[in-house]
């Protein structure tokens, strides 16, 4: 986690973003409780806020609970070992991962790690821009970043898993 300072973000994105409070107002409520009744406004987000990643793919990890949660656990069984590999192919599910693995395990006793290419996915990063807004609106003191992506949706996501 990463506390973001306001004189270090573009203004000019604060302004574009600000634009749409309805999907800041969503995203601020994904972040703290992601709920597939927020997908249609998560899936506009991602149409207006679409990441402009230079890279052409990067590493995303994701860290769960093994106790038996809400979180969606992306097809991951009790027989599930470290080193398997998946695909999770939920056609409708958008799921936030991070691409900062030491935030992935603040989450979670089990870590899953993906190669995405950013060609094939609908990527939404969590800018520094985007937390500081969103940090804001779930009156958050101290606005961070924890690097996090949602990918709008995930299906076919091929992922291994690096600890249980």
């Amino acid at each position: 986690m990463k506390v973001l300072c306001y004189e270090d973000l573009s203004q000019e994105l604060l302004t574009f973003y600000g634009q749409y409070p309805d999907s800041i107002a969503a995203l601020a409520e994904w972040v703290t409780k992601p709920d597939m009744e927020l997908f249609p406004m998560i899936y506009t987000a991602c149409n207006l806020f679409k990441s402009k990643s230079t890279a052409n793919e990067f590493y995303v990890y994701r860290g769960m609970l093994k106790v038996k949660t809400n979180q969606d656990h992306m097809t991951i069984t009790p027989y599930s070992k470290v080193g398997d590999v998946l695909s999770y192919e939920n056609k409708a599910n958008p799921l936030s991962f991070t691409t900062d693995i030491s935030v992935a395990t603040q989450y979670g006793d089990m870590i899953v790690a993906s190669l995405l290419d950013t060609g094939t996915y609908d990527i939404l990063e969590l800018t520094d821009e985007l937390m500081y807004l969103i940090s804001l609106k779930n009156k958050v003191l101290e606005p961070f970043t924890e690097k996090e992506i949602i990918l709008v949706p995930a299906y076919n996501i091929i992922y291994r898993i690096l600890k249980i």
